[in-house]
């Protein structure tokens, strides 16, 4: 059905119902997010090449270009399912398992050469969470929930470590998956195990074809791996921490083995962690500001380095040397006598350190700041026995700052909850490594990324709301990786959609949907 401009506005006053994946009764819905429709089809409108510039402006979706669109995610159950598994009455978005349903409002345009999507949604945390993976030291107890890297803790034979390196923290998310080539030949499989063996999957069968659940064929055969065990699927998986700043969406996919996964298009790989065990590099100021131009509109991306590194922009990671330089003992100058263990504050009245790096983020180099407190040799750091230097030595070198500042950085938070304010007072290491995309992993643009970490036109923190504006080809040239659209008028493409709200292991997803081309 063709809907123009005064039934685009009409459809965004629809009933909220629940869609899909065990039923349920109308969702409350929260002021950052409108009713939702009934309607499990999306359909993208055609506009002209002309009016495309106007669609990097959400408001100009929300005035005149498509209608809404809005799809409902399972509703939520109590904690011990694990991620994407659905249930009667159980599916949840957040890893403390609120109970709410997740709602987005989605739209589609074309033209004769791409595909644009709309997607807004309400945020449930309130907190754009961007920081994936970040690095603090002995943040055991204090981020226990956020503990993301049980591995690390295997390793290193302990628990969550109070006295070690851990990573915490995750990033917001959005997924769609699609098809590739023919919906109906792209399979889910049973379950194998390390030693063969072959059991039924999740919802009890052994073989689940895309053209009848979706994403499902894809994401739940074994734990997560989102490739099909016949067939492949696209993913677009945008990331408000390690995409999102680039101004792109991750251009993923995977299939042909249940055991493969998912991989980034060409197998360029945009996303690296940093370290293992520890941050291996931190940000380098000598290499200047993290900017990057945006590839469609030109508008200048920052990216915050105690969110993630660019390459480029990263020397080796000193914080163990300015741990022993922290310490009191023979080697070190003695700041934990006044500032406490792990910066916590002491005696004297000395502050704590934990914020520290955060707190001289306005140039992006906290360094300065701490190179400025030790800048002269009458400093009161040096003249009234606070600090212990080496014989010989009367004032601190640029690499014993250096060392230093490098330990301040991965001081665990003061707030024990990212809700009390842990992104704000707490800094930390960057956890990721990024590199902008080329060739086939650069199809899928977010036209409206702007400012620092692209978030300034994506997040509203007045209504708690991600609103991002996706562009790709229709056919960009990778068969193989990608879902092909001709954009005919009635072309039918089956999809699945997924919102993680600061937890990429728990996410609210839709049941099968439908992108149809109208017009």
């Amino acid at each position: 059905m063709t809907v123009g401009r005064a039934a685009a506005a009409a459809a965004c006053a629809f009933i909220a119902l629940l869609a899909g994946c065990g039923g349920g009764s109308p969702v409350p819905q929260a002021s950052g997010v409108p009713p939702t429709s009934l309607d499990d089809v999306l359909r993208a409108y055609p506009v002209s090449l002309a009016a495309t510039q106007s669609l990097v402006n959400p408001g100009a979706w929300t005035a005149a270009v498509t209608p809404t669109r809005l799809i409902v995610g399972c509703s939520a159950g109590g904690p011990g399912y694990s991620a994407g598994r659905v249930r009667d009455g159980a599916f949840n978005a957040h890893g403390s398992f609120l109970p709410f349903d997740q709602s987005i409002d989605l739209r589609a345009a074309y033209t004769s050469s791409h595909i644009y999507l709309y997607a807004r949604w309400e945020d449930h945390s309130q907190i754009a969470d961007t920081a994936r993976d970040r690095w603090y030291w002995g943040a055991g107890v204090l981020l226990g929930g956020h503990f993301l890297e049980p591995a690390v803790a295997s390793a290193i034979q302990r628990p969550l470590p109070e006295d070690s390196l851990a990573r915490h923290l995750d990033e917001d998310s959005l997924m769609l998956m699609f098809p590739i080539g023919d919906p109906g030949s792209v399979h889910d499989g049973p379950i194998t195990a390390g030693d063969g063996t072959q059991t039924a999957n999740e919802a009890g069968v052994l073989d689940r074809p895309f053209s009848r659940v979706g994403c499902m064929a894809a994401c739940h055969t074994g734990p997560m791996r989102m490739s099909p065990a016949v067939g492949r699927v696209d993913v677009w998986n945008w990331r408000a921490g390690t995409s999102n700043p680039l101004g792109y969406a991750l251009d993923e996919s995977g299939g042909g083995s249940a055991a493969a996964g998912r991989m980034t298009d060409g197998g360029a790989r945009i996303v690296a962690l940093n370290g293992a065990l520890g941050p291996a590099v931190e940000y380098d100021p000598a290499s200047g500001p993290q900017r990057l131009t945006h590839p469609v509109t030109g508008a200048t991306l920052t990216v915050d380095p105690m969110t993630a590194l660019l390459s480029g922009h990263t020397r080796p990671f000193a914080g163990a040397i300015g741990q022993g330089l922290f310490e009191d003992d023979t080697a070190g100058f003695g700041c934990a006598r006044c500032h406490g263990a792990r910066g916590a504050a002491g005696s004297g009245g000395a502050p704590p350190l934990a914020s520290f790096a955060r707190a001289g983020l306005d140039s992006q180099d906290y360094r300065a700041r701490l190179e400025g407190v030790f800048a002269s040799a009458t400093a009161s750091h040096y003249t009234d026995g606070r600090l212990a230097l080496p014989a010989g030595q009367t004032r601190l070198t640029r690499k014993q700052i250096d060392d230093l500042a490098a330990y301040l950085a991965v001081l665990p938070p003061t707030a024990p909850d990212p809700s009390d304010g842990v992104l704000a007072t707490g800094s930390g290491v960057a956890g990721v490594i990024l590199t902008p995309p080329k060739g086939n992993a650069a199809d899928i643009i977010v036209l409206n990324a702007s400012g620092e970490n692209g978030l300034t036109g994506v997040y509203s923190a007045g209504t708690a709301t991600y609103t991002v504006v996706l562009r790709r080809a229709l056919d960009t040239g990778y068969p193989n990786d990608d879902v092909r659209f001709t954009g005919e008028r009635g072309e039918r493409v089956p999809f699945g959609i997924a919102v993680s709200d600061g937890d990429r292991r728990n996410h609210a997803g839709s049941p099968l949907l439908t992108l149809e081309f109208v017009g």
